[in-house]
């Protein structure tokens, strides 16, 4: 855990190697071009593997041709950047190889194995990136953005381009993926499983609470506290709880009835399990307002006793956002932003 200090000497220490960087370049650009190369291809290998992406920038705009240089004789900055998932880079790169090449752009090939930015995108990932990566949910999903933002880069013809096995990239990806989109698919079924019985739950005790409301009824079946503002509260949270409940259910059954194949983990099953999570989240908080307000109308005018009951009512509901909020956000920002806004 990062205390305020530490944190604010880590912003410190960001800040003057920033400095010392920029300086640096400055001095380097002093120096016979063929000094500068070697120079710079070490720590611009490094910045890329380890997503260091102002470091990435700085060198680009002190030695553009670094990067020219880099293609033929070092490690390729795309390559590095796609092997290691790193999304700020490769959009940086990408943009650099247009001003750089420019209708050659586009057209990396390996000059050791052959193979093409696509076909190499298309390989499983290196596991320590799978294993290290906090800020990704849905893994499958982030590797299908990544292969989609490639193909659109590369040129046509490398799109179905077969490599010695006469397979496509497509092809390689979906063999390569295969494991990871099984884990997945375990895990996202695992959450339905879970997430429906607990919906089924609150929806049995939400349908008994409509049926047998607080304060029962009067000799003409109606019940003894309608119309007043607190059964109302608690009739619409209830019913709202209830329908929620059931959204939940029905939802987590799509996904159990989904074929899941790999382009339906790009949007169809996150955000299933997303839409599933979140109306799940909105039936606990309704359930414990109907809760709130059924506790109201029964205690009547000994309030002082409510306190402690409304309290107790409020911690599943604390308990589940400390607890689920950093996944939910994560995976709506997995699903709904794009591989250039989140850095591995």
């Amino acid at each position: 855990m990062v205390n305020d200090k530490s944190l604010v000497r880590i912003k410190i220490n960001q800040r003057y190697s920033m400095m010392l960087l920029k300086q640096s370049c400055e001095l380097f650009k002093s120096f016979p071009e063929e000094q500068r190369r070697y120079i710079f291809i070490d720590p611009l290998a490094v910045a890329i593997k380890n997503g260091l992406v102002e470091i990435v920038d700085e060198i680009l705009k002190s030695y553009p041709r670094v990067f020219i240089y880099t293609q033929i004789n070092g490690d390729p900055p795309l390559k590095l950047s796609v092997t290691y998932r790193r999304g700020k880079i490769f959009k940086i790169l990408c943009q650099h190889e247009e001003e750089q090449l420019g209708d050659d752009s586009g057209n990396w090939l390996d000059n050791d194995s052959r193979t093409t930015l696509l076909e190499l995108v298309a390989q499983k990932p290196r596991l320590n990136y799978m294993d290290s990566s906090s800020k990704t949910v849905f893994h499958m999903q982030r590797e299908l953005q990544w292969f989609q933002a490639v193909e659109d880069m590369v040129r046509p013809f490398n799109k179905t381009r077969t490599n010695k096995d006469g397979k496509t990239p497509w092809e390689v990806f979906v063999e390569e993926h295969r494991e990871l989109a099984q884990n997945e698919k375990n895990w996202i079924i695992s959450i339905a499983t879970s997430s429906s019985v607990v919906a089924s739950l609150i929806a049995t005790v939400a349908f008994a609470g409509a049926i047998t409301v607080p304060g029962g009824n009067n000799s003409q079946g109606l019940p003894n506290f309608n119309g007043g503002i607190l059964f109302n509260v608690f009739m619409y949270s209830d019913s709202l709880a209830f329908a929620a409940a059931l959204t939940t259910v029905l939802t987590f059954i799509t996904i159990f009835t989904s074929q899941s194949t790999p382009m339906e983990f790009m949007h169809a099953l996150p955000r299933r399990v997303l839409i599933g999570l979140t109306s799940l989240a909105i039936s606990v908080m309704l359930l414990m307002i109907a809760f709130g307000s059924s506790m109201f109308l029964v205690v009547g005018s000994n309030r002082s006793s409510l306190v402690p009951i409304i309290l107790i009512g409020i911690l599943p509901i604390l308990l589940y956002i400390s607890l689920q909020h950093r996944s939910l956000v994560s995976m709506i920002k997995s699903t709904y932003q794009t591989l250039h806004d989140i850095d591995h």
